[in-house]
């Protein structure tokens, strides 16, 4: 069962269709915290940003191939999603009417990108080697890039397109890094690394009768699911325009602070 339902989600999250709606709801993320009046070349660079930054960011740092520009469809199908998002009638207000009542989709479909490329991700760095080492011989590297790696997107857009460097990025990177460090244990138990927490789940899985081998495709549906647990249970963020708003009425409050300290020691 666990195989079956593992190749029907790699197939899905693989589909134009799929990658359409993905791009629909990154764009929509990315006009509604955009300021206004954005350039729509501006709106469709963050929102290929937003969706591919972990990915570029990776390869970058490990002097691989940009797999985005190998992708025939990928640039122009995310180019599309903020097209519409920017200009077909009544979808952005939709989706700004609807956007509690749709959270649990938001969440769903950013799960299933995330899921889908962190193990894709991890495999291929643990057998990339330097010298005498593996990728698989460092946690620390697997964990800081794997994160990197479905998490950078959402990174580059807020601290440097919205120009909020270093704030805090949301409950969805801590989500992102529990989930990393269990697909590392998970891929330590496959090829039989004595490491304590792949120790751990090799145990718990003999005891509790589950498997504890997993293929690649596995891994992604475990990792979709485990992603999506944590989002839809994770504390709400509060929201950017309200964010914004709370600077705004923080900066404003200082001012008549000063203001009145300037006015306090005036000479009469």
């Amino acid at each position: 069962m666990l195989e079956i339902a593992s190749h029907v989600f790699s197939h899905l999250s693989s589909t134009y269709g799929y990658m359409l709606v993905h791009a629909v709801f990154n764009a929509f993320h990315v006009r509604k915290t955009s300021p206004p009046n954005a350039p729509t070349l501006r709106g469709v660079f963050c929102t290929i940003i937003l969706a591919y930054g972990g990915g570029i960011l990776t390869n970058f740092i490990l002097a691989r191939p940009q797999t985005l520009f190998f992708n025939p469809v990928a640039i122009p199908i995310y180019s599309l999603g903020y097209l519409l998002i920017e200009n077909a009638n009544g979808l952005y207000s939709f989706l700004l009417k609807n956007e509690d009542h749709l959270s649990w989709l938001f969440q769903l479909i950013d799960a299933m990108n995330r899921g889908a490329a962190l193990p894709q991700f991890l495999f291929g760095f643990r057998n990339l080697q330097a010298k005498q080492f593996y990728g698989r011989d460092s946690i620390v590297g697997q964990f800081l890039l794997g994160t990197l790696s479905i998490t950078g997107g959402g990174l580059t857009y807020v601290w440097i397109f919205r120009n909020n460097p270093y704030s805090h990025p949301g409950w969805s990177l801590y989500i992102s890094m529990l989930v990393v460090l269990v697909v590392i244990s998970l891929l330590d138990a496959n090829e039989n690394q004595s490491k304590a927490l792949g120790d751990m789940i090799v145990y718990l899985g003999q005891q509790l009768g589950l498997p504890t081998i997993f293929s690649v495709q596995e891994l992604k549906l475990i990792s979709f699911i485990l992603l999506w647990t944590g989002f839809m249970f994770r504390p709400r963020d509060p929201a950017p325009i309200v964010v914004e708003e709370q600077k705004r009425q923080r900066r404003k409050s200082r001012k008549r602070m000063q203001s009145r300290g300037r006015s306090s020691t005036r000479p009469e």
